[in-house]
């Protein structure tokens, strides 16, 4: 997990100032999406390491990745950046994370596949 946040920090990192040394400060939709794209991405492999994923399954799991990472994002909003993380919003973020988890699981079919990504989520945990 503290692999796949620094892979999205460093994502930022070269994005935020990329985008603000062409003189617009802000990163444009497109490239946001591309962002979201490659997040998205990275934590698919991580999630499945080990799995062989078809490519039905790999767009199953994509969305649904996509769609907790815009969930999570939802949440991260309604904090203000200087309230320290709590217990209660890390068990919102937890939350998240076992739906999240549980989604994905379903979309394998075999019980080594299943094992595996257990493994791999329990190392994924942010929270």
């Amino acid at each position: 997990m503290k692999r796949m946040l620094a892979v999205s920090a460093l994502l930022l990192a070269i994005a935020v100032p990329a985008a603000a040394q062409r003189g617009r400060g802000a990163l444009t939709p497109e490239e946001v999406q591309h962002q979201k794209e490659q997040v998205t991405e990275r934590w698919r492999l991580y999630l499945f390491s080990g799995i062989t994923l078809t490519d039905s399954q790999k767009a199953k799991a994509n969305e649904i990745i996509s769609k907790w990472a815009d969930a999570d994002a939802a949440l991260d909003k309604e904090r203000a950046p200087d309230d320290p993380v709590v217990p209660a919003f890390r068990a919102k973020h937890a939350e998240l994370e076992v739906r999240r988890n549980g989604d994905l699981a379903a979309i394998l079919t075999s019980a080594a596949d299943k094992a595996r990504f257990d493994r791999n989520s329990k190392t994924a945990s942010s929270y």
